[in-house]
Formats: C-alpha cells, sequence, structure tokens
C-alpha cells in the first residue's frame, strides 16, 4: 500500500466497500439456504446451486449497474466507472464476488467445508502476488484489480471441481 497514492487507497476501499454492500443484498439470504438444503437435494442439488447462482448473480449485476450509474454524484472520485471497460469490470467482479459468497456455503453443503480454508488462502496468495506485480503498470487502479481478478480463478476453479459432485449427489445426508 506504500506503493500506491493515498487517493487509490481510498478509492480502491470505497469500490470493494461498494461491492460487499451490493454482494450482501445479492446473496438473498441464499448462503444459509444452500448450507441447509443442498445436502439432502441428491442430483438436483447441481440445478438448485446453478439457480441460485443465477438469481444472485442478477440481482449483483443489476445492483452493481445502478451504482455505476450514480457514483458520478455522490463518489465522482471513482474514475474507473467513468470509462466503459473500468465499469464493466465493476459490474463482472461484483457478480463474482456473490458467487464467492455463495460457493463456501455449497461447499459446506456438499461436505467439502476442508476446501474453504485452501480456497481463501489461494485468493488471498494472489490478491498479494498481483498487488505487487501491478503497482507499476496500474499505479491507480492496480490495488483494486488484483483483489478481483483472482476471483475469475477461484470461481471457475472451485466450481469446476464441486459442481461434479452435486450432479452425482455427493455430501448427501
Amino acid at each position: 500500500a506504500h506503493r500506491y497514492p493515498a487517493p487509490a487507497i481510498g478509492a480502491t476501499a470505497a469500490l470493494i466497500a461498494a461491492m460487499d454492500v451490493i454482494a450482501a443484498v445479492a446473496n438473498l439470504g441464499l448462503k444459509t439456504a444452500l448450507i441447509r438444503f443442498v445436502p439432502t437435494m441428491g442430483s438436483r442439488a447441481a440445478r438448485v446451486v446453478a439457480a441460485a447462482y443465477a438469481l444472485a448473480g442478477a440481482v449483483a449485476v443489476a445492483g452493481a449497474l445502478v451504482f455505476v450509474a450514480v457514483h458520478g454524484r455522490w463518489f465522482p472520485e471513482l474514475t474507473l466507472l467513468s470509462s466503459r471497460p473500468g465499469a464493466a469490470f465493476f459490474v463482472a467482479s461484483t457478480f463474482l464476488w456473490v458467487i464467492f459468497f455463495l460457493q463456501d456455503s455449497v461447499l459446506v453443503g456438499i461436505r467439502r467445508a476442508a476446501w474453504v480454508p485452501v480456497e481463501n488462502a489461494g485468493f488471498a496468495a494472489a490478491k498479494l502476488a498481483l498487488l505487487v506485480v501491478l503497482v507499476a503498470p496500474l499505479p491507480t487502479w492496480g490495488m483494486y484489480v488484483s483483489w478481483c481478478l483472482p476471483l475469475l480463478v477461484v470461481v471457475v476453479a472451485v466450481n469446476g471441481a464441486a459442481f461434479p459432485l452435486l450432479r452425482r449427489g455427493d455430501g448427501q445426508a
């Protein structure tokens, strides 16, 4: 953080907080529902989890789009959102963030809770590595990008491993 300018640190904190609030609303209470019901659904669990992801993801995208639309009025310093690529990155990151929230509940539901700390440790390590790598090429938005880019890898990897188990009904109570 010492290598990034203070305004970039503040803007990154604001964007991450915005993603957190949007994802907290967008998860629609599905975290608890997935933990409770996935173990009893058998092979239907994959369809239910996919539907939960789609619903929460749609709400997250809608929330992120609203935030992008109004940011200029309340948060003009969030210049990343003023460009189409930056706004699209924020919307995609917010979508991935809500899936990241929910996938831990899915892992618990399929009796793979031991994967959660491994997943989170990998995510943290990737964020730290990218933080150092991106300081020179992205002096303003490198912190935010280093936080969000690993989401894609973690969400794809974890769900790539979880969905075959869901389809087989592994973890059934």
